[in-house]
């Protein structure tokens, strides 16, 4: 097995489950509704957001550069329709969160609790849905993979 890539694997593992805490605590304040929409309201959304839009950057700025690579190079397909499905998801779900973010922490009552709720609950399937591909796909794939030198 690829050390390197073993190592990759767990990197973006681990990016999943602190999205996937991020995301249940912006679930609990907006989709649940477990907070008054005041000032401490926004303020959690938005430090919420804040870190869901630099994990997702930093994350889908590591599989640009060494996962999907890796993954074409192995395979050899340049189609490979689960890539490419993530390759899409990655642009759409960091455009919405950007979207959301920039929506928010400009002006927090910018945005009306329906529509927050309507954007959160796409991020959410949204990265749910990437994360499963990657997970039940793209991983096993990446570490079947042999070192160069084998």
């Amino acid at each position: 097995m690829n050390e390197r890539l073993r190592k990759l694997v767990e990197t973006l593992e681990a990016d999943h489950q602190d999205l996937t805490a991020d995301l249940r605590i912006l679930e609990e304040f907006v989709l649940v509704g477990k907070g008054s929409p005041g000032p401490e309201f926004w303020a959690r959304v938005v430090e919420t957001l804040n870190r869901v839009h630099a994990r997702l950057k930093s994350h889908g700025e590591l599989e640009e550069r060494e996962l999907y690579p890796a993954l074409r190079m192995a395979t050899g397909e340049e189609s490979d329709w689960q890539l490419g499905m993530t390759e899409m998801q990655d642009g759409l779900i960091i455009k919405e969160v950007t979207r959301l973010f920039n929506l928010v922490s400009e002006n927090p009552r910018g945005i009306s609790l329906p529509e927050l709720k309507e954007s959160a609950t796409h991020l959410k399937r949204w990265l749910h849905e990437h994360m499963e591909i990657e997970e039940k796909f793209l991983f096993p794939k990446i570490l079947k993979l042999k070192p160069p030198s084998e």
